[in-house]
């Protein structure tokens, strides 16, 4: 696995777990949460799909910002449809990260981003407009997936949700993600990585390692007695795939 490959699939596992977190805090109601959540999540994949083309250096002058992330993103993959509406919108929650910065004072849950852009919607008055930060569930469920798909290999790659609690809020009202496709990726992707998978699927302990100069990426997802075994057979793959190329560049 190259450098890039390998910085792209820490980012793509980071942006998992904040989506993960995102459905968790909309579930449960948690209004801050799920915006701060929803801004890091995007913010990930976008820098995922920038990272195969892009250093980190350049990565950190982009910032948060979703905008600016999405414009260059935007560039590279013209076909993806998404909304820059929507980005500029979620973008806006970036202000929530100190008190008193947000100009946003009301919170409207399951709207849809269509009736937040459309004609009707322009008859609320413009300072509760300007105040209101929406969010629905199901539209940015469907975002993420559009974006994720849009990766290299995004399509195939399942998310890694090792535990029970995990996947009851990855796959809990998704319309777009289920638990049968996400078990059959696994399945693919250890097939395609071969019997290395099967050699560590008892590894029973959970690690990153992100080595700036020589990036050496390992996920091994284990030590969970409720994790499925094909989670532990695709981690230990990623990992020893890494390490065993860890020159490459």
């Amino acid at each position: 696995m190259t450098k890039s490959e390998a910085q792209m699939m820490m980012f793509l596992l980071m942006a998992d777990e904040f989506y993960i977190l995102t459905r968790y805090s909309a579930l449960a109601f948690f209004q801050y949460a799920t915006f701060r959540m929803a801004h890091h999540a995007l913010e990930y994949y976008l820098k995922a799909g920038l990272s195969l083309q892009s250093s980190l250096n350049d990565l950190k002058k982009l910032g948060h910002n979703l905008e600016a992330l999405w414009h260059e993103y935007q560039r590279r993959v013209p076909e993806l449809d998404i909304d820059s509406r929507v980005i500029r919108h979620l973008n806006s929650f970036e202000t929530m990260r100190y008190p008193g910065k947000s100009k946003f004072v009301r919170a409207a849950w399951g709207i849809s981003y269509e009736e937040l852009f459309s004609e009707v919607f322009k008859n609320v008055p413009e300072d509760v407009r300007q105040t209101l930060a929406c969010f629905s569930l199901r539209d940015f469920d469907k975002l993420v997936f559009d974006l994720r798909s849009s990766l290299p290999s995004g399509k195939d790659l399942p998310m890694i949700a090792a535990s029970q609690d995990q996947q009851k809020y990855l796959f809990q009202d998704n319309s777009c993600f289920s638990k049968a496709k996400n078990d059959k990726k696994f399945i693919s992707a250890s097939t395609r990585l071969g019997d290395a998978c099967l050699r560590a699927a008892n590894d029973a302990h959970v690690r990153e390692i992100h080595k700036s100069e020589n990036i050496e990426l390992i996920v091994a997802t284990g030590g969970h007695s409720n994790e499925t075994d094909g989670n532990r057979r695709y981690g230990q793959a990623v990992c020893e795939q890494n390490v065993g190329s860890s020159g490459g560049t």
